[in-house]
């Protein structure tokens, strides 16, 4: 997102389920949210399914190689898979899913920049 919300916050990570590829969406004040938005998105997803999270599938961004996110996925047995740099091909759920959303954020509410009305994701 180029501009922040009414509430600051300038970022948004999408967590996708790889087999039924449920999105979940958190928008974040800073980046380094997006460890404990990964706690709380795998504690919602093993309660709801009785499954656990298996992986993490991610680019090199710095916010996925903080040591608070690998020792949680160190300890919850979840293994980190990281794309090579400069292939975004390699994670294109998620690109396709981040592009869409931005797209139809921009196209629902052009007039105001707030992204939590524009999404209706609310945090």
């Amino acid at each position: 997102m180029s501009m922040a919300t009414f509430s600051g916050k300038r970022y948004f990570v999408t967590f996708i389920d790889d087999k039924s590829r449920y999105c979940v969406v958190y928008l974040l004040k800073s980046k380094s949210e997006v460890a404990a938005k990964f706690m709380e998105y795998a504690a919602m997803a093993e309660t709801q399914t009785g499954k656990r999270v298996k992986y993490l599938q991610s680019d090199n961004g710095g916010e996925y190689e903080s040591d608070k996110l690998a020792r949680f996925c160190a300890e919850q047995g979840i293994q980190q898979r990281f794309t090579p740099p400069y292939t975004p091909q390699l994670n294109g759920v998620a690109e396709r899913m981040n592009r869409t959303l931005v797209e139809c954020a921009r196209c629902m509410d052009e007039n105001t920049l707030d992204w939590e009305r524009a999404t209706g994701v609310k945090q």
